[in-house]
């Protein structure tokens, strides 16, 4: 979050939140970075508790939706989700790497397939219709796609795309938890924030700069050869699963009580 419009707003938020931290027995932030910024910052006892997810309500889910639909016979790479966003989501690396990857091989367009499902705005599909034509053919749009649908898509995906750009270090969203219990392989075009050290630490996936276009090219050649595939060795995934969150905090509930009776 930026700064408010007014100094003075700044400041009311700055003292509201020392108040409320420093009076706290313990503070929770959902990633690491979060709550190192506050121990940092305000010298209190912060911990990092990751959103957790359920997966018997996700397989439900998916259990319910219709089969999902992607082309036989190609490298399907699935992102679900708005493609872009000011701050948070720019594409526009993948593209150009995506185009740099068909100039060298032009096979490459009847290997692979890009899946889109999610709503597309107007700068979205500008930014489409410049791509040359072999490239603009290979972009699969699926459109928005009801939640148990998106699921199923990724589970069905052979690889998945997350865009995580931009100078927001410590945001992580949902979609990441999804991908993570879909149990196929990221490409991560990341910057370096919370969601591109989750995915190195669990080694779910590859993470590649958004402006390193040739890195990216290569990237999207490794889910073709399978070198992407290779990279999915799941490990320390169960602290992004419920109950093990609830577990943490519940921990962290019970220290808190224990000082605060001490005090």
């Amino acid at each position: 979050m930026g700064p408010w419009p007014t100094g003075i707003q700044d400041r009311i938020d700055a003292t509201l939140e020392r108040r409320v931290i420093r009076s706290a027995d313990a503070v929770v932030g959902i990633t690491e970075l979060i709550a190192r910024d506050l121990r940092e910052r305000h010298g209190c006892l912060a911990y990092d508790i990751p959103s957790g997810w359920d997966p018997a309500r996700l397989d439900a889910e998916v259990a319910s939706a219709a089969p999902a639909q992607l082309r036989p016979g190609f490298v399907n790479l699935v992102h679900t989700g708005s493609l872009s966003h000011p701050e948070r989501r720019d594409p526009r690396g993948l593209f150009q790497a995506l185009e740099l990857l068909v100039a060298r091989d032009p096979g490459v367009s009847r290997r692979l397939r890009l899946t889109l499902a999610g709503a597309l705005t107007s700068q979205d599909r500008r930014m489409l219709d410049t791509l040359t034509p072999s490239v603009r053919g290979m972009v699969n749009e699926v459109g928005l796609l009801p939640k148990p649908q998106a699921l199923a898509l990724q589970r069905a995906a052979d690889a998945l795309l997350l865009i995580s750009t931009g100078p927001h270090q410590q945001v992580v969203t949902a979609k990441l938890s999804e991908y993570l219990l879909a149990e196929r392989p990221i490409l991560a075009v990341s910057s370096e924030n919370e969601a591109a050290r989750i995915i190195r630490e669990t080694r779910t996936g590859a993470v590649v700069a958004p402006e390193d276009i040739d890195a990216l090219s290569d990237a999207l050649q490794s889910s073709i050869d399978g070198r992407l595939a290779s990279s999915f060795q799941p490990q320390g995934l169960e602290r992004y699963v419920q109950p093990a969150p609830a577990k943490e905090f519940a921990a962290v509930i019970e220290a808190a009580i224990a000082r605060h009776s001490r005090a």
